[in-house]
């Protein structure tokens, strides 16, 4: 069996703590290459390279594009770029996000799959929803390991326990216990037996890891919340993710969270919009009342109060108010006085 030396750690939410004992619990002669992505900012600068620099003897230096691996060294994910595995070389590049991230776990982990089969160890640390579950499928298929921060340890359960829930796992742990693991695979040929999922359920699993069932169907009625392109449902085993024709690719998880943004955000832009129709009848009425053309402040009166009932719902909607209540019984503006009927 090929030696484990390339070791991929994905981590969000809660990670750095995790990130950062695992990396002190590893020796100055470690002679593994080891990856890390931490979700960030696309915005923001990051820090984590030179924290994991301080917390361990290996020395920890952001990933740059085209960069030699060398044993021994941990390559940290850059904001805004993808960290991958190429042959022998470090990629740092832009491209399509996954599940809204970039840097993504699961682009680290598939392009190590790709690369380097069965030499891969692929970690999934503390973080929310599920990124990581895929690219940890990857590696398995491809003759990798696969190690799991114990759910109880994490800061964050989500992506631990998704990984459980959908991977055959080797290994589940405390990060410091990772870390002596990870030592004693660099230096060993170990075979493993999956573990159980500590959790109530056994998951299901694909009836071979070693089999990959690739499939793309339209998903009807779906569109990309990053660029709004037509979604293909591809599916990789007993896993399923969606992915649009440029590349942005969201698990199910994912893709409920980020239509949820999006009908949020339709709702406070329709609100906004109904609150300025609302103020722009009622200047209009008042003015038509003024000109003594009553008719017209009739029309607009009527209006104006159906819009204030629409912008009442859909504001009630927003704020979470009981939904069995009764609109406000809804009233003239101050200002909106009523003229003498000149008709």
């Amino acid at each position: 069996m090929a030696a484990r030396d390339i070791f991929v750690i994905g981590a969000s939410a809660g990670g750095v703590e995790a990130l950062s004992q695992i990396v002190a619990g590893l020796p100055e002669d470690f002679p593994g290459s080891v990856f890390v992505v931490l979700h960030t900012l696309a915005g923001g600068e990051s820090h984590l390279s030179k924290i994991l620099d301080r917390r361990g003897v290996l020395p920890a230096v952001p990933s740059q594009d085209g960069m030699t691996i060398q044993p021994g060294t941990i390559y940290v994910a850059v904001p805004n770029h993808h960290l991958m595995i190429e042959q022998r070389q470090v990629r740092s590049v832009t491209g399509p996000r996954e599940n809204g991230h970039r840097p993504s776990v699961n682009v680290l982990f598939e392009s190590a799959a790709r690369s380097s089969g069965s030499r891969v160890v692929g970690i999934v640390l503390s973080g929310s929803l599920d990124d990581g579950t895929r690219g940890l499928h990857a590696i398995k298929n491809a003759g990798g390991l696969a190690i799991v921060q114990h759910p109880e340890d994490a800061a964050f359960a989500s992506m631990p326990r998704s990984a459980l829930a959908n991977v055959a796992i080797d290994y589940i742990g405390s990060s410091s216990e990772i870390a002596r693991f990870m030592s004693d695979i660099a230096r060993s040929e170990l075979e493993l037996e999956p573990v159980a999922n500590p959790g109530e359920h056994q998951p299901a699993r694909a009836e071979s890891t070693h089999q990959v069932a690739n499939s793309v169907d339209d998903v009807g009625g779906f569109s990309c919340p990053e660029c709004g392109g037509v979604l293909k449902e591809e599916t990789s085993g007993n896993l399923s993710h969606f992915r649009c024709h440029v590349g942005h690719t969201f698990s199910e998880q994912t893709l409920l969270n980020s239509h949820g943004e999006l009908v949020e955000k339709a709702l406070w832009t329709a609100l906004r919009v109904l609150d300025e129709r609302m103020s722009l009848t009622g200047r209009a009425m008042i003015s038509a009342r003024d000109r003594g053309n009553n008719r017209v402040a009739d029309r607009l009166k009527l209006e104006n109060n159906d819009v204030r009932q629409k912008a009442a719902l859909i504001r009630r909607i927003l704020l979470g108010s009981d939904e069995n209540a009764p609109l406000t019984e809804l009233q003239e503006q101050p200002g909106e006085v009523e003229s003498p009927d000149n008709g």
